[in-house]
């Protein structure tokens, strides 16, 4: 492994985060800095391994619940190998890293440059634990070098009015198009296979979703599928009796999502908020006709009728109305859809935009 004068370090809650959405990135990091990974152990590590770079794994970060002990050795654990091997600059993403560095970079120097890849409803609530995480989100992040987010309604959340110089707006973790590639024509359409990706819980939509799925499983020409970890079991008994009845097929979390998109021609996407959707950027890359909520992190990738369909947050019937309008449209009207799609996500979203949009970040 090559050396370098400068130390990087990329900092996440989980393999996923930095391997899944941000490999590109770490790769040209490679090429001038000694590049360090800390997450915890997951199901991503042999292919971090893979990338040739150093690997320091974190104790195990619980992503929906505030433990005091477990902080506490979070950040003591980073504020460890900070001390130890001296970062030049520290990229952090999601709330908690993003917190926990921040907070280290008060006392110790280091250019650090966190990404907000989301609020979720720790930080959006109304009671008086989310307003106090809005507060130390919002100082953590004071003594940034640059601050990233992914769509304009989480900065004007945590900094409304703020013009300050060193905030930017990307375009999410964007998608490479040349490893997601389209594959649709117009016969894929003669049926409907109906995907939901995506952690299971009710943020994400998957009542939403079930009630879809009890609706129309009846209808010969249409399967549902849905992929993804449960991250609330309440829904497990409910999955499992929709999957003995032959309504549903689930399969758990994907390594590799592109034969499960290259299977089904329409994603469906509830959630009730989002940084910016990467499966929603990964299914227009290869051609599904995407359906997804009318939130902040959905319609700025989704054009209305154009390259794919919104509804109203929450809103069931909303839901049902939308997806009975494109099953019943011609499939040219769908494959046209789906052409606009990919337009946009290679011409906005492309990940090595991205890329090279945190390089000029770090040479400035």
């Amino acid at each position: 492994m090559k050396t370098y004068s400068k130390n990087i370090f990329l900092v996440g809650n989980s393999d996923i985060v930095l391997y899944k959405f941000r490999k590109e990135l770490i790769e040209s990091l490679k090429k001038n800095y000694n590049v360090f990974l800390i997450c915890p152990s997951g199901i991503y590590e042999k292919e971090l391994q893979s990338l040739n770079v150093n690997i320091l794994k974190s104790p195990n970060i619980i992503r929906r619940k505030l433990e005091l002990l477990g902080s506490i050795k979070i950040i003591f654990f980073y504020l460890t190998v900070i001390l130890k091997y001296r970062p030049n600059y520290i990229l952090s993403y999601t709330v908690k890293p993003n917190i926990f560095i921040g907070l280290i970079r008060i006392f110790i120097r280091f250019n650090f440059i966190p990404t907000v890849t989301g609020l979720g409803s720790s930080l959006q609530g109304t009671n008086l634990r989310s307003f106090i995480m809005k507060i130390i989100y919002r100082f953590s992040l004071l003594f940034s070098k640059n601050i990233v987010f992914q769509n304009k309604y989480d900065k004007d959340f945590l900094f409304p009015n703020s013009h300050r110089n060193n905030i930017k707006i990307l375009n999410g973790s964007g998608v490479n198009p040349n490893e997601y590639l389209y594959v649709r024509n117009e016969f894929d359409f003669n049926t409907f296979n109906v995907l939901f990706i995506g952690r299971i819980m009710k943020e994400k939509g998957i009542e939403e979703f079930l009630n879809l799925v009890e609706k129309y499983h009846k209808k010969n020409s249409i399967k549902f599928f849905l992929c993804g970890s449960y991250e609330e079991s309440i829904y497990k008994q409910k999955i499992e009796l929709l999957i003995k009845d032959n309504k549903l097929t689930y399969m758990n979390y994907l390594k590799n999502t592109i034969e499960i998109y290259k299977r089904c021609n329409i994603l469906i996407n509830p959630s009730y908020h989002e940084g910016l959707s990467n499966t929603i950027l990964e299914s227009m890359a290869m051609g599904l006709v995407c359906i997804g909520s009318n939130i902040n992190g959905i319609k700025e990738i989704i054009d209305n009728s154009i390259n794919g369909y919104l509804f109203e947050k929450k809103n069931i019937n909303d839901l049902y109305s939308t997806f009975e309008y494109v099953t019943n449209q011609d499939a040219n009207k769908l494959l046209n859809i789906t052409i606009n799609a990919r337009e946009k996500v290679v011409r906005d979203f492309n990940r090595l935009f991205i890329v090279e949009e945190y390089l000029k970040l770090l040479e400035n």
